[in-house]
């Protein structure tokens, strides 16, 4: 297999080349050897196993872009539903799915011709993640509070289960990350600043733990919220605010924000792990009550070593 250039940027525009939006093709990882316009604001993008086709979600004007990566041209543009903000790829690359935040449905993207079908999920879905172990999607609904999964084991994709609750209090589910072993997914919920614990068996809460979801901290926190599991499936991590003193395991005596730790064996918080300062040379001192600004971790990823 022959494999093209795979390193691309999204770029919201690129005013003297294309106004409305851009994707820079990168050689050798570090130089700009083409910029490709694209639709009105360009949010999201994947790519097809193997260096296949690119396909960029343009959010300003309800469409796709296909780039091919030879050419390195756009060669289709796929119309989808009303403001698509997340895009995912099946795992043989024969199918893309977007994520219409604003006509709470998916565009089911079939590559071998960008002929489309429309599926409906719950209200306001604001992210995709594709599992491999069992060949599903699954699909967080930010406006109605669950989460929807498709079987992608068939030919054609499957609504699994329509809804999946997250429990009593969650809301804004924003982010999802299913455990290696395939057991269980974890889902963060931003508004309530929790995590969801779901068997991926039963697609219901689990009960390996008393307190579904788990609250990370105090609720209204305005922090953005990422969720990692290892590939040992041992541990969890999210982004978040600091959790309240007293209330958890936590070495955060500055009220920093950082990373949770949780552990699914018993999916309890374990540690805190505190954000690096945004001036080192601050020094905190609750006695003349000066404080310091903190780095806010966004986004998490773990990998074998």
């Amino acid at each position: 297999t022959t494999l093209f250039r795979s390193t691309y940027v999204l770029d919201a525009t690129e005013p003297a080349v294309c106004p409305s939006g851009a994707v820079d093709a990168l050689a050798n990882d570090s130089v700009v050897t083409t910029t490709i316009c694209v639709g009105t604001n360009p949010v999201a993008m994947v790519q097809q196993p193997s260096g296949g086709k690119v396909y960029v979600v343009n959010q300003g004007n309800n469409t796709v872009s296909v780039i091919d990566p030879i050419s390195l041209q756009v060669i289709g543009t796929i119309a989808v539903g009303t403001n698509p903000v997340a895009i995912a790829v099946n795992g043989d690359g024969s199918y893309v799915f977007v994520a219409n935040q604003g006509s709470n449905n998916l565009t089911a993207i079939h590559t071998a011709d960008n002929t489309t079908t429309s599926i409906p999920v719950g209200t306001g879905p604001n992210f995709l993640f594709y599992d491999k172990v069992r060949t599903r999607l699954y699909v967080t609904n930010g406006g109605s509070n669950d989460v929807s999964v498709l079987d992608l084991s068939q030919a054609a994709p499957v609504m699994l289960v329509q809804h999946v609750a997250l429990g009593t209090g969650a809301l804004d589910p924003t982010g999802l990350v299913p455990l290696a072993d395939g057991s269980r997914y974890y889902v963060v919920n931003a508004g309530s600043n929790s995590v969801s614990v779901v068997d991926a068996n039963s697609n219901m809460l689990s009960g390996s733990t008393t307190a579904n979801p788990i609250l990370l901290g105090p609720v209204g926190t305005p922090v953005p919220l990422s969720i990692e599991s290892e590939p040992t499936s041992t541990k969890v991590y999210v982004t978040t605010a600091a959790p309240p003193a007293g209330q958890f395991p936590a070495n955060n005596p500055n009220g920093a924000p950082g990373v949770t730790i949780i552990r699914t064996d018993t999916n309890a918080i374990t540690n805190f792990l505190q954000a690096p300062q945004a001036d080192p040379a601050c020094q905190p001192n609750p006695i003349t009550n000066t404080t310091c600004n903190y780095q806010t971790p966004l986004e998490i990823l773990t990998y074998v070593r």
